[in-house]
């Protein structure tokens, strides 16, 4: 059996956005679900928080204020 995390909002926007302190981190924990090497797993409020924040930016820089 396979490991199971729970990843937080933190650790998924470090890894989408490159964030400091901890972008490689971030991605290595993701890069072990993608190996297959443990189960990583999300709550909808993180995906909510991390849609919401990608838009932001998103919606920010399409302004030029990003």
């Amino acid at each position: 059996m396979i490991p199971r995390y729970w990843v937080d909002t933190n650790i998924v926007l470090d890894h989408l956005l490159n964030r400091s302190p901890y972008p490689q981190e971030a991605r290595d924990v993701l890069e072990l679900g993608y190996q297959r090497k443990a189960e990583i797993l999300v709550t909808p409020a993180t995906v909510a928080t991390v849609l919401f924040v990608l838009q932001k930016k998103k919606s920010a820089k399409s302004r030029g204020r990003a």
